[in-house]
């Protein structure tokens, strides 16, 4: 009996010992913090909450020797533009901002954007995070393909799109379906990830449009056409709780706050915009609060 014991504890204790061995690696000991910049405006960026569709920077270890085939590294940007992560390894890494993973494009080496290469040939930096302390990447100052502002006063809000310098190829116009979003939430995360239920859903958080900057401004169109011409610059107001115009007639633009359920109170609305060329990557607004009586 004792020696079919041994039989079965001996294997289990090289196994045990054999794991420890494998498992002695040295933990993550860095740390790394950067930033992308609004070109333009040289403020922060306007983004969806540490979501894929903000953008990602991508890191790949520098050394030939240790690593002949090294995995790549993406680390999300946050609603800001901002990235942060305190589980790095110490090492030298090859850095770069990924082109079309976001609603920007970046020109850092003077490369400008094509049809072909809509988001410019981005830098590689050589960067050494250094351990026990934090690594702060230079700057990555990049151009959003829209600058959509938001305004809330009372209950009519007001948006207002702009195309920045290098968001002008033939092919990120404004002509796509429901392009325009307005969403509302009841705390301050606002994006199409926390408010995406529209149309006849029980608690509707977003609302859809349709604009087009191909479109003549002066055309005229019929009541049931949710395609709407639009100027670059203009304001559109969308009235909430509020469909119907001065002379009785509706307004695409209305928006019915029964249809979110929600008591009255105070509220936090954010708008985003999407192109054509945009890579399916939606440019957002500031958020902003309103009271709904």
């Amino acid at each position: 009996m004792r020696t079919i014991k041994l039989i079965y504890i001996i294997p289990c204790l090289l196994l045990a010992l054999s794991a420890c061995q494998k498992d002695n690696y040295a933990a993550p000991d860095a740390t790394i913090s950067g930033a992308f910049l609004d070109i333009e405006t040289g403020g922060q960026m306007e983004l969806k909450q540490n979501g894929a569709d903000a953008g990602k920077i991508r890191f790949i270890v520098n050394d030939p020797a240790k690593y002949p085939a090294p995995s790549a590294l993406d680390y999300v940007l946050k609603q800001d533009g901002t990235f942060y992560n305190s589980l790095v390894f110490s090492e030298t890494y090859k850095v770069l901002p990924l082109a079309g993973q976001g609603p920007w494009i970046y020109t850092g080496n003077g490369v400008v954007p094509t049809a072909a290469l809509p988001g410019g040939k981005p830098d590689t930096l050589n960067v050494v995070v250094a351990p026990n302390t934090t690594t702060v990447i230079p700057t990555y100052k990049v151009y959003p393909y829209f600058h959509i502002s938001l305004t809330m006063v009372d209950t009519l809000a007001t948006i207002t799109i702009t195309r920045s310098l290098q968001a002008t190829l033939a092919n990120n116009n404004l002509t796509n379906a429901n392009n325009l979003c307005l969403y509302v939430n009841n705390y301050p995360l606002v994006n199409s990830g926390t408010s995406g239920k529209t149309g006849t859903a029980y608690y509707v958080n977003r609302w859809n449009f349709s604009i087009d900057n191909t479109k003549p401004a002066t055309q005229v169109w019929g009541p049931t056409q949710t395609v709407q011409s639009y100027a670059f610059g203009t304001p559109i107001t969308l009235p909430i709780n509020n469909i119907l115009k001065a002379d009785g007639t509706v307004n695409i633009y209305g928006v019915k706050w029964g249809g979110t359920h929600w008591a009255k109170g105070t509220y936090y609305f954010r708008a985003s915009i999407v192109g054509a060329g945009s890579n399916g990557k939606e440019n957002y607004s500031n958020t902003t609060t309103t009271v709904i009586h």
